[in-house]
């Protein structure tokens, strides 16, 4: 599932799904999702009504500054 979407109800929904994953990457998505960013969330499972809060696992977590870093 792809969801494109605008601030700040998004970053709302993707801080309330992410329960585990990379510390560093949930900390920062928890300060700001900025404008393009991406936040790729993995679910442990494949039946959709699963889903609830703090189910799911970050798994990447890509802004503008982080690419900019990396290609400088």
């Amino acid at each position: 599932l792809l969801i494109i979407g605008h601030n700040p109800s998004l970053h709302r929904v993707a801080v309330g799904l992410i329960a585990t994953g990379d510390l560093d990457a949930r900390e920062q998505l928890r300060e700001n999702l900025p404008t393009s960013g991406l936040v790729i969330i993995e679910f442990p499972f494949e039946d959709w009504r699963k889903l609830q809060p703090q189910a799911g696992r970050i798994s990447h977590f890509v802004t503008p500054n982080l690419l900019k870093a990396a290609t400088d």
